[in-house]
């Protein structure tokens, strides 16, 4: 009798863990797909990011062009945002980055409409150090696998 206990109780602990297991990976999985959002979009704006005075004053002349910077960032925010219902974000190392980067985010975009490119622009350059803060945290498969398919898609100069 203390036998088939005993085994009733291995197999739903077994049980358990399975499905604990599927859990995570579908958790990991909605990470994958928001990070990779997150990264498509970062792609964009990093001409802006590292650009000098003259394409600033290119974003004050030039209107479409201040539109298609807002548009990115507002797919950056967007995905970011979305990121809140991704249970593996929510984790204590990673929930006070993501929090920090909605805010910045959020007044990157205000700077923008209102004109204040410079301030912008430093405020994405100090999200990057988010971005690291984050990642560092990552074991070194995680970190490898973080962007899924977008981060292979990208073809950098040498």
């Amino acid at each position: 009798m203390k036998f088939l206990i005993l085994m009733a109780l291995s197999f739903s602990s077994v049980g358990f863990s399975k499905s604990e297991m599927v859990k995570e990976e579908v958790s990991k999985d909605q990470a994958k797909a928001v990070m990779g959002g997150i990264y498509n979009s970062f792609l964009q704006v990093i001409p802006y990011l590292y650009s000098d005075e003259n394409l600033i004053e290119v974003l004050k002349k030039d209107k479409t062009k201040k539109e298609a910077l807002l548009k990115n960032l507002t797919d950056l925010s967007d995905f970011f945002k979305s990121a809140r219902h991704v249970e593996y974000l929510d984790r204590p190392g990673f929930r006070p980055s993501l929090e920090s980067m909605n805010s910045h985010l959020s007044d990157t975009i205000n700077s923008v409409q209102s004109n204040n490119f410079i301030f912008a622009q430093k405020r994405l350059g100090s999200m990057t150090s988010l971005c690291i803060s984050c990642h560092s945290q990552l074991s070194s498969m995680g970190a490898q696998n973080a962007f899924g398919e977008a981060l292979n898609k990208t073809k950098r100069d040498e």
